[in-house]
């Protein structure tokens, strides 16, 4: 068990950061195309890191597929923190949002296997 501990604890810690930032209440305004862009980049900057940490802790602990193990954990989270979401005021859980945090983990996962074979 303490050897997995530096593994899943950064894990842990990013899931807490991503349940912070989902929890903070809108502000009803739209603050236009730029404030857009940002949002939606922290969403794919967000699930690109839980994907390389999940995939790390995976890796380390042993499981087969980590990087398919790490993706599924990434989905589930993200349609999870969707879900939360909906009971924060002002917010709204949105499905597109899943699939572009989907996005920041698929892009994670092949730089990192590109990464891997160019290197």
């Amino acid at each position: 068990m303490p050897r997995l501990l530096p593994l899943w604890l950064p894990v842990a810690l990013w899931c807490v950061v991503i349940f912070a930032f989902s929890s903070v209440g809108g502000s009803g305004l739209s603050g236009g195309f730029l404030d857009f862009l940002m949002r939606k980049g922290a969403h794919l900057g967000e699930y690109a890191v839980l994907m390389l940490l999940t995939r790390r802790a995976l890796a380390g602990s042993g499981a087969p597929l980590p990087e398919a193990g790490a993706f599924l954990f990434c989905l589930l989270y993200a349609a999870g923190d969707e879900w939360h979401q909906t009971f924060v005021p002002l917010r709204e859980g949105r499905p597109s949002d899943v699939l572009i945090d989907a996005c920041g983990a698929a892009a994670a996962w092949v730089l990192a296997r590109w990464r891997r074979a160019k290197f």
